[in-house]
């Protein structure tokens, strides 16, 4: 589930300022920590990393470090117009509303862009950003630096990720199943006469292309 639902926060309340959590005795954290580590065990108990890629993380990068101080931060991003189209396109069942509006989605990427780079000057914690359209064009170049940032060997497998059997129960089932493939890169020109309220909306001082 999402991070900061884990963490006791709906989606409807606002984000407490940090100084809130930095005032929080140790107990906190530890009480959270263990708190969701019992709620992944659940999930699976012996393996060495777990990855939690909800989309709504990055608004508690500050709130992740406090409470597990010796995570990783995989930082995915694309061409903004394209991110952007894969959101509007994608059934969120209600969630993420801003994603139903082009001009929201511009507005969403913004901000979205502005905290990353506050995360960015502020964390201490293991920080990397990988392009989308990198992985693309060397897959196992860039799996293999990941694997590495992680801590972990590298193992061949990590190509045949869409073999796995797991069930997968996100919004990305089915491209999983799929190698890796190009098609996604600059598919937002295909739409490109319905996107102008997109591009209107998308700040030119924020890089936003691949």
């Amino acid at each position: 589930g999402n991070t900061a639902s884990n963490f006791g926060f709906r989606r409807d309340m606002p984000v407490p300022p940090l100084e809130h959590f930095e005032s929080l005795p140790q107990e906190f954290y530890d009480k959270e920590a263990n708190d969701y580590l019992s709620r992944i065990a659940s999930l699976s108990s012996n393996e060495a990393r777990v990855i939690d890629k909800m989309p709504g993380n990055f608004f508690y990068l500050g709130l992740i470090q406090l409470i597990f101080p010796g995570a990783r931060i995989i930082h995915v991003q694309r061409d903004a117009r394209d991110t952007c189209l894969s959101c509007y396109f994608t059934d969120f069942n209600g969630i993420h509303e801003y994603a139903y509006s082009l001009e929201n989605l511009g507005h969403y990427y913004n901000e979205y862009q502005r905290l990353m780079q506050h995360w960015r000057d502020s964390l201490t914690i293991p920080f990397m950003d990988v392009r989308y359209e990198e992985l693309v064009a060397d897959v196992e170049g860039v799996s293999r630096r990941l694997v590495d940032f992680c801590g972990l060997d590298w193992d061949p497998k990590v190509l045949d990720f869409y073999k796995s059997e797991r069930m997968i129960n996100t919004a990305s089932y089915q491209q999983v199943k799929k190698p890796i493939y190009t098609s996604s890169i600059a598919r937002w020109k295909y739409y490109e006469a319905h996107l102008e309220p997109l591009f209107n909306a998308l700040d030119p001082s924020i890089p936003h292309k691949s």
